[in-house]
């Protein structure tokens, strides 16, 4: 069977003479000889199949060494039977729909600056025609996110709503302090996976984000759920250099409570911008880098504009949460009308080149930094890179940060042999 390296989602780092070649949807990546990817490149321009050029080594260890490159690009995703030129609106993965944004908590870090004061801005109608938009575009997985979503009065009817209409996975993002007795069964019977947001371990830890009692309600919840069954449970934690040394019991508490651990590092915007020196250790910093600098398992995989989207409590859509800025704005999901909602989506991705607006501020495709060797493993989110691009010095102090770092991973690596 004939397959093709897949140039449309890789990127490459050349270091003197090896190349680095990865996969940007899922992460992976393997390092080959330069020589050799120079092979893989010209049977992708001159629209030659792997299995063809394998037949022009005359020698026998040369094409045993291919095969184990081919079999390999095989492994990390970038092999296709058909030579693919460019990328095709394909079936979307993941679209979260803030539903408000209001928060009975008041968490310092919160990057949507949640609050319990703010007025919701969408209608009951509101959030059930953009819920019709959703279930049109069918994505994988649906996220309710807020704020707070349960702050709502019409969250029951939006989450029964929603239920009856959509057949894919629905995951419930909340802090939990409002679910209890009187709500549970109905809540796991129409959702398929919660997220909960603790920020700790124990009572001391939660409290210090969260507020005092916190951390008992959201356990009780927890052991709630896995009483009747639940067990698709995801719990998170921020992590800034105020806890960073707390990981290793975070994970424990996960552990033996049997849910998913997710450690978020610290970003800063919303509200998580003027709390910053709390979390971070230098004012040039944008983001907590401590718990990155060393996870070399996979490059920058960010997913926006690619296949997923959000919808914030302004029916507006995004790439991206953190993305929320006008040049990166995408539609407004409550004037979508229902039957032409594929070609328009289509058309905006495509005239309005939103992927290339996003992929500009990965830090691959900048300028400054498109031959630095590190490059595919540096600043993971393009929201950081935007904002980094805005001050010179904290550029340069995140770009030396990362390099000091990170460029241990060519004394280390491995190459296929």
């Amino acid at each position: 069977m004939n397959r093709y390296f897949l140039q449309i989602i890789s990127k490459v780092i050349h270091y003197e003479n090896l190349t680095l070649i990865a996969n940007t949807c899922n992460g992976k990546w393997i390092v080959i000889p330069k020589k050799c990817y120079d092979v893989i490149d010209y049977s992708f321009q001159n629209e030659i199949s792997l299995s063809e050029i394998e037949n022009v080594f005359e020698n026998t260890r040369d094409k045993v060494y291919f095969r184990k490159v081919i079999n390999n690009l095989d492994n990390i995703g970038l092999l296709h039977e058909v030579n693919l030129k460019r990328k095709t609106w394909d079936k979307m993965s993941k679209i979260t729909f803030s539903i408000t944004n209001r928060c009975n908590l008041k968490c310092d870090y919160c990057c949507s600056s949640s609050d319990i004061d703010i007025v919701d801005y969408l209608s009951t109608e509101d959030c059930k025609r953009i819920f019709n938009v959703i279930v049109a575009i069918n994505p994988t997985y649906l996220i309710i996110s807020g704020g707070e979503p349960l702050l709502r009065t019409d969250f029951f009817q939006l989450l029964d709503y929603i239920r009856s209409i959509y057949k894919g996975k629905i995951i419930l993002s909340t802090n939990a302090t409002l679910i209890n007795l009187s709500n549970i069964d109905f809540i796991i019977d129409r959702i398929d996976g919660i997220d909960i947001s603790i920020d700790g371990f124990d009572e001391e830890s939660v409290s210090m984000i969260r507020g005092n009692n916190v951390f008992g309600i959201v356990v009780n919840v927890i052991r709630k759920l896995k009483e009747r069954g639940f067990c698709d449970i995801t719990v998170s934690t921020i992590v800034g250099k105020n806890n960073i040394g707390f990981i290793d019991k975070f994970y424990e508490f996960c552990e033996k409570l049997e849910v998913n651990p997710l450690i978020r590092p610290f970003f800063s915007i919303g509200r998580g911008s003027y709390y910053k020196q709390k979390y971070l250790h230098s004012e040039y910093e944008e983001f907590f880098s401590d718990i990155l600098l060393h996870e070399t398992r996979y490059v920058n995989r960010c997913k926006a504009a690619l296949n997923q989207l959000s919808i914030n409590s302004m029916g507006e859509a995004y790439p991206c949460p953190n993305l929320e800025y006008k040049e990166f704005f995408l539609f407004d999901a409550k004037k979508i009308k229902i039957d032409s909602y594929r070609s328009y989506i289509e058309s905006i991705y495509e005239n309005n080149n939103i992927e290339e607006k996003v992929d500009k501020y990965k830090m691959h495709n900048l300028e400054k930094c498109n031959s630095c060797p590190i490059n595919l493993f540096c600043t993971p989110c393009p929201a950081i890179a935007y904002n980094l691009m805005k001050n010179n010095a904290k550029f340069d102090y995140n770009c030396k940060l990362m390099k000091d770092e990170m460029m241990g991973i060519w004394k280390n690596i491995k190459i296929i042999k």
